[in-house]
Parts: C-alpha cells; structure tokens; sequence
C-alpha cells in the first residue's frame, strides 16, 4: 500500500496552484472593475449636484430680474445690464463678460460665489391693436402686451466651475 501512495504521488502535477491564481486574478480584474465604476458614478453624480446648484442660482436671478422689473427697474441704456431696445448683446451666452459693466449682480444670493447675474433688455413695443399683440400666458391668465422684457441669467455652481445661463421673456402689465 506505501508503494501504492509513493507511485500516485509521484504522478500528480500541481494544477491547483495554477487554476487558483487564474481564479485570483479574475477576481482583481473584477475588484479593479467595480472600484472604476464607482468612481465614475461618485463623479457623474457629483456633476449633477454642481448642474443643478448653478441652474438654482441662475433660476433666483432670473427671478429676481423679473422682481426688479415689476418694482424698481434700472435705468435702460447700453450699459449695467438694463439694456433699451436692440441695445442688449445679441448672444448672451458668448457676448457678455458678466461682470459690473454689463450685467447686474443678485446681491442677496448666499449661495455660490461668484453669486449670479442678469440683464433686463426692453424689447420694441408691439402694436396696440389685439390682432397683433404678444399673448401671453400664465398664472391663470391670458392677456394682450405691448410691452415686454428679455431677462438673461448666468448661475455658478459652488466650486465656480460649473455655470447655467437661462433666458425668459416677461410682459409685466
């Protein structure tokens, strides 16, 4: 029987060891895998917390805009972010530095820094006649305008590196 052990031994050759460093190597690749996955998702979301903290603060500017129109607008001119008619930068995404010279800042916004934006642009009075008024609706109700506004905001996310512009158009009256 020794002999019988000593032979069948003697015959083996050690597949174990090769077969459990595949098997501990694909489980690296994976471990390595999912760990890269992670990463990526903790990324993307938090992008989309940076998006949406500047589209907020975009959104309280534009807001507040619409608040300045209604109380205690700017004087309109070329300049300070109350444009009169056709004064306003054509393209407000590429034209405006957002800065004091052509833009107005939302002083009370606590949120990101730099704190957001907006400019307010008279647009060309409509005809009075009804037939060829603006209609506008909202808020329950429908009405014929002569005038109306161009109101362009820029919100920054918290890190300053992430920023969201939206445009409205409001008729106050």
């Amino acid at each position: 029987m020794s002999n019988f052990l000593l032979h069948h031994t003697k015959s083996q050759r050690g597949i174990a060891l090769p077969v459990g460093l595949m098997m501990l190597a694909m489980l690296t690749v994976l471990g390595v895998s999912s760990m890269q996955t992670t990463n990526l998702q903790s990324r993307m979301a938090n992008n989309v917390q940076l998006q949406d903290s500047a589209f907020q603060a975009a959104e309280a500017a534009l807001r507040f805009g619409e608040t300045r129109i209604l109380n205690a607008p700017g004087t309109f001119g070329t300049t300070n972010g109350w444009y009169s008619v056709n004064t306003g930068p054509d393209n407000a995404f590429v034209d405006l530095d957002w800065n004091d010279s052509d833009s107005v800042e939302f002083a009370n916004w606590s949120g990101s820094d730099p704190k957001p934006r907006f400019i307010v642009e008279e647009q060309p009075d409509l005809p009075s006649n009804t037939q060829n008024s603006m209609k506008v609706v909202g808020y329950g109700e429908t009405k014929a305008t002569e005038k109306t506004y161009r109101i362009v905001s820029r919100g920054w996310s918290q890190d300053g590196q992430t920023s969201v512009i939206l445009e409205s158009y409001m008729a106050p009256n």
